[in-house]
């Protein structure tokens, strides 16, 4: 009995060693995982930084579409990833679609993107300088350096589409309107607004037993500020015509759909049409006598330099009734020139200043409308090759006269 208690004693110490052995805890480890970052360099050229507008001036219009374009290199070893180009847009100028981040894409080791920005002037674009930063976002923090840049705007000029002259005639010649004898009502179409009007019609409406020999829409397309176009609307009054006068609406539209207008004329059946007294009747039912006269020509208009010791002209009077003349400005200061215009009371003027070797001539400088006369500064045209100045003279009754001067610096 007691040699098998020592038995059951020795087998419980050996179970307890083993069990402590089985049930042992390992000493905790550790591991350090770091990442390790091949940063990009981020470089961005000021000097390559292009501003492209639609028409080519340089400067952003209202309804006008424009791209900044500019360089950036990467002279780091990694790749540059998640970039974004953020504006930051200084200024009170108002009226400007951007957006203000813009993904781009990767710029690997060693290479160079060229970025583009679109960018948008609205209908309610200010007048004025937009200054901005361009900086390239990288997701780390290795952002490039930001680059200033900065363009004028112009506010929306408003073109204008009027009716300025209508006047009956017959296809035969005969100096009296009757019924069944075709007839023309002779219309001219002018911008008289600030800037190109585009997608004109001129729509004309005839009254019931008044038959049209044209069509009744006339495409007049696009015309510049001061530019005119001639329609000859041909009619007939049939023998079913009751009334005693024959009127026409003529409603004129461009692509705003704000800037047309319509009118009334109107001409009594067994009128007298005499051919240098034709009589056209508005929607205000006062008769008109059109005497084939025309706008007085520009009589005193002169290109001086006031800052000279002999204060010299270049150009002196206009001549004829559209004046195209072209004067050689050859290595003098254009800066200190000045346009003089010296005319009768009662008169006003529309001026344009145009590159003349842009396509669609741009405007250098910013219209102006209703000049009374006096001097007109012509600073900051230097650096145009060739400027094309063109000069409405407005008269009473619709006329005007224009006076074109080109002025090619060689």
């Amino acid at each position: 009995m007691k040699k098998l208690s020592l038995l059951f004693s020795f087998f419980f110490c050996f179970y307890f060693i083993i069990a402590q052995e089985i049930h042992g805890v390992s000493k905790a480890q550790s591991f350090n995982v770091q990442k390790v970052i091949v940063p990009p360099i981020l470089v961005a050229f000021n000097t390559s930084v292009k501003f492209i507008d639609d028409d080519g001036n340089g400067r952003l219009d209202a309804y006008e579409n424009a791209n900044i374009s500019f360089i950036v290199q990467n002279i780091g070893k990694g790749s540059a990833l998640g970039l974004q180009v953020l504006l930051e847009i200084d200024g009170g100028v108002k009226g400007l679609d951007f957006k203000k981040y813009q993904p781009i894409k990767a710029i690997e080791p060693g290479k160079e993107a060229c970025i583009k920005i679109p960018i948008k002037g609205t209908k309610d674009l200010g007048t004025g300088n937009v200054s901005m930063k361009i900086i390239i976002k990288e997701p780390n923090g290795l952002d490039c350096d930001p680059i200033p840049f900065n363009f004028n705007t112009l506010k929306f000029q408003e073109p204008k589409i009027e009716l300025l002259d209508g006047v009956f005639s017959t296809e035969n010649g005969a100096d009296v309107f009757k019924k069944k004898i075709p007839a023309k009502l002779n219309l001219i179409v002018q911008n008289t607004g600030q800037s190109v009007a585009d997608k004109i019609t001129v729509s004309v409406t005839n009254p019931d037993n008044v038959l049209s020999l044209d069509r009744n829409l006339f495409n007049v397309g696009s015309l510049s500020p001061g530019e005119s176009y001639k329609i000859s609307f041909g009619f007939i009054a049939t023998a079913n015509f009751n009334q005693e006068k024959v009127s026409f609406k003529v409603t004129t539209k461009e692509a705003f759909g704000k800037y047309g207008g319509s009118k009334v004329f109107t001409v009594a059946i067994d009128q007298k049409l005499d051919e240098s007294n034709l009589v056209v009747q508005s929607e205000n039912s006062k008769e008109t006598q059109i005497n084939n006269e025309k706008c007085p020509t520009l009589k005193n208009i002169q290109i001086i330099d006031p800052n000279s010791i002999d204060n010299k002209f270049y150009i002196n009077n206009g001549q004829s009734d559209y004046n195209i003349l072209d004067y050689e400005l050859i290595n003098y200061d254009i800066n200190g020139v000045v346009l003089k215009i010296e005319e009768e009371k009662n008169t006003s003027f529309n001026i344009w200043i145009r590159d003349g070797f842009s396509e669609n001539n741009a405007f250098v400088k910013e219209p102006i409308s209703d000049f009374k006369g006096g001097i007109y500064n012509l600073e900051n045209i230097r650096d145009f090759d060739k400027v094309i100045i063109q000069i409405q003279k407005k008269c009473k009754k619709g006329l005007s006269s224009m006076f074109e001067i080109s002025l090619v610096n060689q």
